[in-house]
């Protein structure tokens, strides 16, 4: 129905962050092409493409979700720095609660394992992120600027239905994501701020 049908500029102040996926597919596929990916790794980025969004068809019923968009080749960041300019917002994003597609993807990245897309994402957007962790600026970046193929939903939810939500991820086997990983906040002078 078209009355369920969710935009990615109807988010609202105070609402939390949740994905669906977790990212890292451009890291892992750029990996096995310079032959680094571990033999543990191997399946990992293909299982997750295959995986459906149907889950989204469930959310657009919930008035609480206020907004909600795929994340596919701009990255996590391009489509939140989107999701937050078209709601009139800005977006902190909690690194360490960003769900990652392998334990080992830091360990890819410093081998080098980056795709070209996610420096021609960054250098699209790069001046509307506010990275707090300067120490962990070109690693935060490499990852959440990662071109996705076939991501997850980042979905924005007011906190009084994120229970609601949880128990619809939770049914739909999605437990590990029932984490908001970052905040819709007044506008400010960067689109997002990772924390």
């Amino acid at each position: 129905d078209i009355k369920n049908l969710k935009q990615n500029n109807t988010a609202k102040k105070g609402d939390v962050l949740l994905l669906t996926k977790k990212i890292g597919v451009g890291i892992l596929t750029t990996a096995e092409k310079k032959n680094l990916l571990k033999e543990g790794d191997k399946t990992l980025a293909a299982e997750q493409m295959m995986q459906l969004n149907k889950i989204g068809a469930i959310m657009g019923k919930i008035d609480g979700v206020n907004a909600m968009t795929d994340v596919t080749g701009f990255g996590l960041l391009g489509h939140l720095i989107e999701l937050a300019e078209g709601s009139g917002l800005s977006a902190v994003v909690d690194f360490s609660k960003v769900p990652l597609i392998s334990d080992r993807l830091v360990d890819y990245v410093e081998m080098g394992a980056v795709p070209g897309g996610t420096n021609r994402n960054w250098d699209s957007y790069g001046h509307k992120v506010s990275m707090v962790n300067s120490s962990a600026a070109s690693l935060h970046k490499n990852i959440l600027a990662d071109p996705q193929t076939s991501g997850g939903l980042l979905i924005s939810v007011s906190k009084e239905s994120l229970n609601e939500v949880v128990a619809i991820l939770n049914e739909g086997g999605l437990s590990d994501r029932t984490t908001p990983i970052g905040e819709l906040t007044n506008a400010g002078s960067f689109a997002v701020t990772v924390i």
